[in-house]
């Protein structure tokens, strides 16, 4: 920003000979309008000097170069700006008065300001001096209080600590032992479907042999049955023949010689039919003991199926079981898993929680 040139006396001197001339009063304003530029404040403060100068100087002689038809003019203006100095000095000069009597007043007031102002202060002084005292005390006890609760903090961390690394080992035994459940599970598993599939081929191998032996059994009794028929048949055919014989000697009798040759063959006859009927009776002793051996056999396959079907029901209750331990484990692992994840931001407490238990 450019700055204006300074203000001179000659260019405010020349501005009031302006004046004079124009038969106008130099007010500052007039002067700087004259001057073009400068500060009211500086030609206020030059001006009156410089008046002052002119009014020496015409209570003399004119000063050369000033014409002779303007020394009248300036003479009579010079007595009337000198007449209205005058006066507004006078009124300066009570305003001034006035002003001196309003600042001595507000001198008096900011005095009296000033002594409420130092009573606060000391009063504030003593205060602060007061909350100073119960400040340090403060911090005193703040540092204590930290210091307090910097231990609490180790020993809470310290506690999380141990209660992480019991949680830790109980989360590795828990999966060690869920490891090992599995594997035993597992293991049961492969068991009982070994089982299922040998009790399915022991199922169908002994409903196989149950249908062989119900048929042999039922062959055995067809047999039986066509022997007993052929005993019952020769048996009757025997007596019949006995009876027939009996008839025969009884008429014989008195022709003892005639029918002993027909006595004997009935005999022997009878014999053959005897061995038939013992041979008869000895293939059903055979055929009774072939069915009862073989009702033996299906009593001994019935109670194998019997206990193959006891021993896969124990194993489907160790299944059970292994299943009910493997849930809860589960769940007991869960529950780990749940403890572990608010550690990062636990409560405040004087002592921290034990660990779990399992």
């Amino acid at each position: 920003m450019a700055r204006h040139p300074t203000v001179t006396d000659e260019q405010i001197r020349d501005a009031i000979y302006a004046c004079l001339s124009a038969g106008e009063a130099p007010s500052a304003d007039r002067l700087r309008a004259h001057i073009g530029h400068g500060s009211k404040t500086t030609i206020l403060r030059r001006r009156q000097g410089l008046l002052e100068e002119i009014q020496r100087t015409l209570s003399g002689t004119m000063p050369a170069g000033v014409p002779e038809s303007l020394h009248g003019a300036i003479e009579r203006f010079w007595n009337e700006a000198r007449e209205a100095a005058a006066a507004q000095f006078s009124e300066r000069r009570q305003e001034l008065e006035q002003r001196m009597e309003a600042a001595e007043s507000r001198r008096a007031e900011a005095q009296a300001q000033a002594e409420q102002a130092e009573q606060r202060a000391e009063r504030a002084q003593a205060l602060a001096e007061e909350r100073a005292q119960a400040l340090a005390s403060l911090r005193e006890e703040l540092e204590r209080l930290r210091a307090e609760q910097a231990q609490r903090e180790r020993a809470h961390q310290d506690a999380l600590e141990r209660q992480r690394q019991e949680q830790q080992r109980q989360q590795e035994h828990y999966e060690s032992r869920l490891e090992a459940l599995n594997g035993k599970l597992e293991q049961a598993q492969q068991q009982v479907e070994a089982l299922h599939a040998e009790q399915a081929r022991e199922r169908e191998h002994w409903s196989s042999q149950e249908r062989q032996y119900v048929r042999m059994i039922e062959e055995a009794r067809s047999e039986a049955q066509e022997a007993r028929g052929r005993l019952e048949r020769a048996e009757a055919e025997w007596r019949a023949e006995l009876r027939t014989a009996r008839e025969r000697l009884e008429q014989a009798q008195e022709q003892r010689s005639k029918a002993q040759a027909a006595r004997e063959a009935a005999e022997a006859q009878a014999a053959e039919r005897e061995r038939e009927r013992d041979q008869a009776l000895a293939d059903g002793e055979a055929l009774r003991e072939r069915l009862e051996a073989l009702q033996q056999e299906r009593g001994e396959a019935q109670w194998a199926r019997q206990a193959a079907e006891e021993r896969a029901a124990a194993l489907e209750q160790e299944k059970a079981a292994l299943q009910g331990e493997r849930e809860r484990l589960l769940a007991a692992y869960e529950r780990l898993v749940d403890e572990l994840r608010p550690a990062s931001a636990p409560p405040e407490a004087d002592s921290a929680p034990g660990p779990s238990e399992g």
